[in-house]
Order: structure tokens, then C-alpha cells, then sequence
């Protein structure tokens, strides 16, 4: 629950990273949420209520966070969900063809940050486009060769 975002990944991750990272974080809140609505929970919960038990206020209060944060995945997933295809086509691009691909993906960003619910604030959006540049840099390392440019070789890399 306290994962909120793929810091882990590493500062060259791309896009494509985060859409996974949200993808996977819903479908294990998803499951946590659904193992919390199960019959047999809810019993222990009437039963801890009816005990007065000191165990049931953190255990709501958890409960509750869980469901916020699932649906929370959700949205974000679903938003970056629109990001998708522009990076799967950054991630196998050449690196002339990186600029015909921007608008679109810079489009959708854009409506995330307007439209989403959860993944809109500064911090999110300036880390998904961190994302979206080491793409670009990834992309570039992988086609141009540093030993021709220093042989002499520029134009090929051009």
C-alpha cells in the first residue's frame, strides 16, 4: 500500500515502466480489496464490532486506505494506459523517427495531467516525462555508435 510509486526501477526506466509498474500495483490492490469484501472477513469485522475489539479501528482504517488506493491504480492506469502505444513506438524507434512520435505522446501526457484524478499533480508529470527523455537517451545510446564519431565518422551517425 505504501508504494505509491517505481523509484526502485531505477533512473533510466521509460514510460513503458510506469505503465507496468501501475498495471501490476491495481491488479494487487484489486486483489487485496476483493479478499477484504470476502464473506468470511466481513464476519470477523460484525465480530470484532460487536467485541468492541481495539483491533477493528486500525484494521477499517487500513481497510479504507486499501480501497482509496486501488481505485487511485485504477485511474492512473487507465489514463497511462493511453500512453501505451506512443511508447511502445518510442522504445523500438530510430532515433530520426523519435520526433514524429513527441506530439502524440506530449498530447496525451497532457491530458493526464488535466483529466486524471490521482496522477495529476507536478510531481507525477514531471516524473513521467523524466521517463518519456531517458527513453529518448536510451533510444539514441542504442544507435549511435560513440567509437565512429570518435574515428571520425560523424556523418554516419548523423
Amino acid at each position: 500500500v505504501n508504494n505509491q510509486d517505481n523509484s526502485e526501477l531505477g533512473e533510466d526506466s521509460g514510460p513503458l515502466a510506469e505503465i507496468e509498474f501501475w498495471r501490476s500495483r491495481s491488479v494487487d490492490l484489486s486483489g487485496i480489496r476483493s479478499q477484504l469484501d470476502h464473506e468470511g472477513v466481513q464476519t470477523i469485522v460484525s465480530v470484532l464490532e460487536q467485541a468492541k475489539s481495539s483491533y477493528l479501528e486500525p484494521f477499517l482504517n487500513l481497510s479504507n486506505l486499501i480501497q482509496r488506493e486501488a481505485l487511485s491504480a485504477e485511474d492512473n492506469l487507465k489514463f497511462l494506459s493511453s500512453l501505451e502505444q506512443p511508447c511502445t513506438q518510442l522504445a523500438k524507434a530510430h532515433p530520426k523517427d523519435i520526433l514524429a512520435i513527441l506530439p502524440k505522446l506530449l498530447y496525451c501526457i497532457r491530458m493526464i495531467f488535466n483529466v486524471s484524478r490521482f496522477y495529476n499533480t507536478p510531481d507525477r508529470v514531471s516524473g513521467l516525462l523524466r521517463k518519456v527523455s531517458n527513453e529518448i537517451i536510451n533510444r539514441c545510446v542504442a544507435n549511435i555508435s560513440l567509437d565512429e564519431i570518435f574515428n571520425g565518422n560523424v556523418d554516419s551517425c548523423l
